[in-house]
């Protein structure tokens, strides 16, 4: 018996979208022509198959996928003693760096410099400030000067 129902027809009905009306039209012709159910079985198989291939490439593809992301093991003796700066030794390089940078700190602010060169510092600025000028001396108020040759008033 030959049905009117071509591939799409099938694969619509293996993936449920079909209309109710057209699913039980369909399945009525299923029920009286074999050739229908071969066809429909064989389908049914060679979509299990493809979707079995179609889970094994996309393992294959992660499995790919991880070895390249992973990093090389090692294995030359000349680069199995070279190593990066770890996070340990990192660490400590940035704790030395620090030291360094507070030792610095220290000596700027403290100034340990050589004092021995016999230069008094200034006093600080309160003791300026505590000693008392003297006002300037007054000056004698200028006098009219003699006239020279002139006789002295008679006083």
């Amino acid at each position: 018996m030959n049905t009117p129902y071509e591939f799409e027809d099938l694969d619509d009905y293996l993936h449920g979208r079909m209309s109710p009306s057209d699913k039980a039209a369909f399945e009525q012709a299923l029920a009286d022509d074999p050739t229908l159910q071969q066809r429909l079985e064989a389908l049914r198989a060679e979509s299990s198959v493809l979707q079995m291939l179609r889970r094994e490439h996309l393992l294959q593809q992660l499995e790919q996928w991880s070895e390249e992301s992973a990093p090389e093991k090692k294995t030359d003796p000349e680069q199995v003693g070279s190593k990066t700066i770890l996070p340990r030794n990192l660490i400590i390089v940035l704790i030395a760096g620090l030291l360094v940078v507070v030792i610095a700190i220290v000596i700027k602010i403290f100034g340990f410099t050589d004092h021995s060169t016999g230069v008094q510092p200034s006093p600080p600025p309160t003791q300026l400030a505590n000693t008392q000028q003297k006002p300037p001396a007054k000056e004698p108020i200028a006098q009219e000067a003699p006239q020279v040759g002139a006789p002295k008033p008679n006083t």
